[in-house]
C-alpha cells in the first residue's frame, strides 16, 4: 500500500517546519515539534507551476485517461495529487514493489499556513516568476521521513534482541540513473557508436564536463550497478562514495551532509597517464622529447596536491561513519560500501529498478518524434529534433562508418512503424516512456543504526538452516536474519555488530508529457559535447 486516505491533519506551527530538501518539482519540510502524530514524519510540498497549453492537457487526458481514469489531467491541486497517487500505485507499485514504496497520506495545508511556511524556510525565491507567495494551495503529502529509523529497534520473531541503537542513524540517498544500454533501430545510425557503446550517465558526464559543472568525469557507471554482478555492485558503490556529485547524499542523524568530491589525479583523468617514475631525457633530445617530459614532470607536481587532497577527502568521510562502522580509519569506506551492497542484494530492489526502466524499448529520439505527431505541435519543437539528427562534429570514423545504407534503411523502417502504430499502442509508448523515466530519476534510499548488546547469529542460522538467513561465502559479509515491518536487521561480520537497517525508494513524480522535449533537447547536448571530447582527445593523439 502507498497511500492513506487524505485528511486535514493538523500540522501545528509552521515555524516547527523547517526545509530538508529541494528538488525540481517539491519541497521537503522536516518537523521539529513534539506531537507524536508528526514525529518521523516529512511534509513534502509540490511546488507551484503554470497550468500546460490546452493542446499539451488534452493530450495528457488521452494518454492517462485509459489506465488513472478521470483523473488524468484534470485541474486543481486535489486532482493533481489523486493522480499523483494513482500513478504510483496502480503503475509503479506493481514493478518496484509495495513494501519499497514509504506510505503516503494526502493532508491540506491551508493557504496562511503555506504562506509562513515557505517564508519561514527561505523557499519564496525558488518560486517562479520571482513571486512573493502562492495564490493557491498546493499537493502536500506527510510520509515517514526515510533518513531516519523509528526509534523502536526491529524486534521480530527471530530479530536480534539489543539494547538499543549505537550512534545516529546514517542515510545514503543513490541516485543511480540509467542501468542499460537501449540498442534499439529508432536511434540514428550516426548516433549508435557512442549510445550502443557508453551508458548514459558516462555520455551525460562529458556534457557537464564541458559546461563546468564537475571538474572530472566520475568513474561510476550504473550499468555496474544493476549489473547483477557482485563485483561490479560493489565498484560502482565505492565510485559513487569517491565521486559523490549528486548521485549520492548521506544523512547523519536525519541532517544532509556535504560529502567531500575525491578529486582525480591527472592519470585518472586522462591528463597524462604516464608511468609514475622519473625518465631520463638524452642529453641530444629532440625539443619536442623535452617538452614531453616538461609536461610529464609538471603533471607530477599537480598531481602531488591531488593525492593530498584525496587523503583528505577521505578521513572526511571516514569520520562521518564513526558512529555506525567500528572499524578503524581507513577501514570504515569499505566496510560501508559492503554493508550497502548487502542490503541492495537482500532486498532485490535493482531487478526491479531496472526493470521499471526497461518499460520502454525506444530511445528518446523516437518518442520525441512520436510525440509530436501526436501533439500535433511543430514549428519551435523541430528544433531539438534537427539538434538529435545533426551530425555536428562527425568526425569520428565509427559514426561515419555506422551511417550505411542498410543502417539507414532500417532506421527509417523503424521510425515509420513506431509512426504507424495504433493510437491506444502509441499513447501505450508514452506512457511507458515515463513510468521508465521515472524509475531512472529515483532515488534509493538506505538508512543503517547499528544496534548494541545484540548477540552474534548462531551457526545453525550462519549456515541459513531456517531459510532467515542469506549468509556470504566468506563468512565476511553481512548477512541478513529478518525483517518487521518496513525495517531488515543484518549482521556484519567484520563489524561483529547487528544492524537496522530500511530500504525505500522516492522520488516517483509522475513527469508531463511536455517534458520529451527537454529530454531531446538534453540528449542533443549530450551527443555534441561526446562528439567534441572524443574528437579532441583524436587530435591529441
Amino acid at each position: 500500500m502507498a497511500a492513506l486516505p487524505a485528511t486535514s491533519y493538523d500540522l501545528e506551527r509552521p515555524e516547527l517546519w523547517s526545509l530538508k530538501g529541494e528538488g525540481n518539482a517539491n519541497w521537503v519540510f522536516s518537523y521539529a515539534g513534539t506531537s507524536p502524530s508528526l514525529v518521523g514524519k516529512v511534509l513534502r510540498v509540490r511546488k507551484p507551476k503554470p497550468p500546460p497549453a490546452p493542446e499539451h492537457l488534452a493530450l495528457e487526458d488521452a494518454v492517462w485517461g485509459p489506465v488513472l481514469g478521470n483523473r488524468a489531467a484534470a485541474d486543481g491541486s486535489d486532482s493533481a495529487a489523486d493522480r499523483e497517487r494513482a500513478y504510483v500505485q496502480l503503475l509503479l507499485a506493481p514493478l518496484l514493489g509495495p513494501q519499497h514504496i514509504p506510505l503516503q497520506q494526502q493532508v491540506y495545508p491551508s493557504l496562511d499556513f503555506l504562506q509562513r511556511l515557505l517564508h519561514c524556510s527561505g523557499c519564496l525565491s525558488s518560486l517562479p516568476d520571482g513571486k512573493a507567495g502562492v495564490a493557491a494551495p498546493l499537493p502536500a503529502v506527510l510520509m515517514p521521513d526515510v533518513t531516519l529509523l523509528p526509534s523502536s529497534s526491529p524486534s521480530g520473531t527471530r530479530g536480534p534482541e539489543s539494547e538499543g541503537a549505537a550512534g545516529p542513524a546514517v542515510c545514503i540517498e543513490l541516485k543511480p540513473k540509467c542501468g542499460f544500454i537501449n540498442a534499439c533501430s529508432t536511434v540514428h545510425p550516426a548516433n549508435r557508436g557512442l549510445k550502443h557503446s557508453r551508458s548514459r550517465y558516462q555520455l551525460h558526464q562529458l556534457l557537464k564536463l564541458e559546461e563546468g559543472s564537475i571538474d572530472a568525469c566520475s568513474t561510476y557507471d550504473p550499468c555496474d550497478l544493476f549489473s547483477g554482478e557482485p563485483s561490479r555492485l560493489r565498484a560502482a558503490l565505492a565510485a559513487l562514495l569517491e565521486q559523490p556529485q549528486n548521485n549520492l547524499r548521506l544523512f547523519l542523524g536525519g541532517q544532509s551532509q556535504q560529502l567531500p568530491q575525491r578529486p582525480q589525479t591527472c592519470a585518472e583523468a586522462g591528463a597524462a597517464g604516464e608511468p609514475a617514475g622519473e625518465q631520463q631525457v638524452p642529453q641530444h633530445a629532440a625539443p619536442q622529447q623535452v617538452a614531453q617530459q616538461q609536461e610529464q614532470q609538471q603533471n607530477r607536481q599537480q598531481q602531488q596536491p591531488q593525492e593530498r587532497e584525496q587523503e583528505r577527502a577521505g578521513a572526511a568521510l571516514e569520520a562521518l561513519l564513526v558512529g555506525l562502522l567500528p572499524q578503524p580509519d581507513g577501514e570504515r569506506r569499505g566496510a560501508l560500501v559492503e554493508l550497502l551492497a548487502a542490503v541492495l542484494e537482500v532486498e532485490e530492489v535493482l531487478p526491479r529498478v531496472l526493470q521499471a526502466q526497461q518499460q520502454c524499448p525506444y530511445d528518446v529520439e523516437g518518442v520525441y518524434k512520436l510525440y509530436c505527431s501526436l501533439a500535433g505541435v511543430t514549428g519551435t519543437l523541430s528544433l531539438a529534433s534537427t539538434c538529435s539528427t545533426a551530425a555536428e562534429g562527425l568526425d569520428d570514423a565509427s559514426d561515419t562508418d555506422a551511417a550505411t545504407d542498410a543502417d539507414a534503411g532500417s532506421h527509417a523502417a523503424a521510425l515509420q512503424q513506431l509512426l504507424a502504430l495504433p493510437i491506444d499502442e502509441a499513447y501505450a509508448v508514452l506512457r511507458s516512456y515515463v513510468v521508465a523515466a521515472t524509475a531512472k530519476d529515483c532515488a534509493i534510499m538506505i538508512t543503517l543504526q547499528r544496534l548494541t548488546g545484540a548477540a552474534a547469529p548462531t551457526a545453525t542460522e550462519a549456515a541459513g538452516a531456517d531459510g532467515s538467513l542469506h549468509s556470504s561465502n566468506d563468512g565476511t559479509s553481512p548477512q541478513h536474519l529478518s525483517r518487521h515491518g518496513p525495517l531488515g536487521c543484518i549482521y556484519s561480520s567484520a563489524a561483529g555488530a547487528w544492524y537496522a537497517y530500511r530500504l525505500a525508494l522516492v522520488d516517483l513524480d509522475q513527469k508531463a508529457l511536455a517534458k520529451i522535449v527537454k529530454h531531446s533537447a538534453l540528449d542533443a547536448a549530450i551527443l555534441v559535447a561526446a562528439r567534441r571530447h572524443l574528437a579532441a582527445h583524436l587530435d591529441d593523439g
